[in-house]
């Protein structure tokens, strides 16, 4: 989210800059050795940072409005055209397939209408490229969380990590991760605010059609750590 000049802080000294870079406190690595770099229209370089915090440690903040929670269905899925922009039919097949994989969706509902909608991955993440990886069964995974525009700074999104965290709790599930566009600052803002750390960078590459990514060496370090 560019044009933005205060800086958010998670975890052990990882800021994010209002210019949308991203670098450790302690100047180990930073994202400016790719902005030398001559880059081309058909070359797009994205960062994003891999947060985590144990369910045990989560803010359970409530929303400024009384929304109500709940796991939604398959009936729920054409619900989400009102939450989801360009929530198009393979918008929907992707969900269905989510749903069929066993993934939670979660639906926050004021006066009647659905104003959030965020999913939960159980003991895998997603990279971003399409792929699926396992990690600790005792992981879950958020993704696709989002709250329709005027409800958003009324604590919707936090509402959402209170109500997984409980669930995930009763089950035995003991850590969140999720990843987050170094870009948008709104929603590091909400996951500082839940009191999510930032564990490193992961770095996504597109080439025309083709894409790949790259995790840096904390995200490595900790995947490999706690994954069984």
């Amino acid at each position: 989210m560019s044009g933005v000049h205060s800086n958010t802080t998670l975890g052990s000294g990882f800021r994010v800059r209002g210019s949308g870079q991203a670098s450790t406190a302690n100047g180990r690595w930073t994202l400016q050795w790719w902005m030398s770099v001559p880059r081309y229209a058909f070359i797009r370089v994205r960062t994003r940072l891999l947060l985590q915090i144990k369910v045990t440690e989560l803010s359970r903040v409530s929303p400024t409005i009384p929304v109500r929670y709940r796991f939604g269905e398959a009936g729920d899925l054409e619900r989400l055209g009102a939450v989801y922009p360009n929530f198009d039919e393979s918008a929907q097949r992707a969900a269905r397939q989510a749903l069929d994989r066993g993934d939670w969706l979660v639906l926050g509902e004021f006066e009647g209408q659905v104003i959030f909608s965020g999913w939960v991955l159980l003991g895998a993440i997603k990279t971003g490229t399409g792929r699926i990886r396992p990690v600790s069964p005792a992981w879950a995974y958020t993704y696709r969380t989002h709250t329709v525009q005027p409800y958003r700074g009324r604590g919707v999104a936090s509402g959402f990590y209170g109500f997984v965290g409980s669930a995930l709790a009763v089950l035995g599930y003991d850590r969140l991760v999720c990843w987050v566009s170094d870009r948008n600052v709104a929603s590091l803002r909400a996951h500082a605010k839940a009191g999510y750390a930032t564990v490193g960078l992961i770095y996504e590459v597109r080439l025309i059609r083709w894409r790949t990514y790259w995790e840096s060496r904390d995200v490595r370090q900790f995947l490999r750590r706690d994954a069984q």
